[in-house]
C-alpha cells in the first residue's frame, strides 16, 4: 500500500521531528549506522509511523518523554511497532535483537526515502512478534548490532494486517 503525504502531513512530521530531536543531546538517536543525522533518522521513522496510522484512521503517538525514549510501540492500540527502511528496492524488516519488544504484537515495515520521493511511503507488510523471533539473525556491519532479518517476501500483506485491526 502506498501512502501519499500531503503538504500538511509533511509540516506535521517536521514539527514532531523537531520536538523529538531536541532530546538528542541527552539520549542520541538511531542514525542508520552514523551515516545520517538524528533529525533525518527521526523524520524517516516518523513518516513510516504516520503512514501506518493514516492508513487505519488513527493518530500517531506524539508524546515526548523527558527521561527516556519511547516504548517502541507506535500505534495507539499499544500492540504494533513500525520500522522504516530507506531501501526502496527489496526492503527488509530489521529488528535489533536487543531492542526486540516483547510487548509488541508485531512489526510493520515501511519503505521511505525522502531523497528519492518526499511524498511516498510504502507500507510493505507485517510480521507477528513470534515470526520475527524465529527469523534469521545477522550482523549487517562490522561492530554493529545483531538483528532479526525478514525479507519482504516473508512478510504478510498489508491488507491482511489492516483487516485484523
Amino acid at each position: 500500500m502506498i501512502i501519499n503525504l500531503k503538504n500538511y502531513d509533511l509540516y506535521f512530521l517536521r514539527d514532531i521531528t523537531k520536538q523529538r530531536n531536541e532530546k538528542k543531546h541527552r539520549f542520541g538517536s538511531m542514525t542508520y549506522g552514523g551515516k545520517q543525522g538524528s533529525a533525518r533518522a527521526h523524520f524517516i521513522g516518523l513518516a513510516g509511523e504516520y503512514a501506518v496510522a493514516k492508513s487505519i484512521g488513527v493518530e500517531i503517538d506524539t508524546r515526548i518523554f523527558d527521561n527516556h525514549g519511547d516504548d517502541g510501540i507506535d500505534l495507539p492500540d499499544g500492540k504494533w511497532s513500525v520500522k522504516t527502511t530507506t531501501y526502496l528496492n527489496d526492503p527488509y524488516l530489521r529488528v535489533e535483537v536487543h531492542h526486540f519488544n516483547e510487548n509488541a504484537q508485531g512489526y510493520v515495515l515501511c519503505a521511505y526515502n525522502p531523497e528519492i520521493n518526499l511524498r511516498l511511503v510504502e507500507i510493505v507488510g507485517w510480521a507477528s512478534k513470534d515470526k520475527v523471533k524465529q527469523a534469521e539473525k545477522r550482523f549487517l556491519r562490522h561492530g554493529g548490532p545483531l538483528n532479526y532479518i525478514l525479507k519482504k517476501q516473508k512478510l504478510k500483506e498489508w491488507k491482511i494486517f489492516n483487516e485484523t485491526i
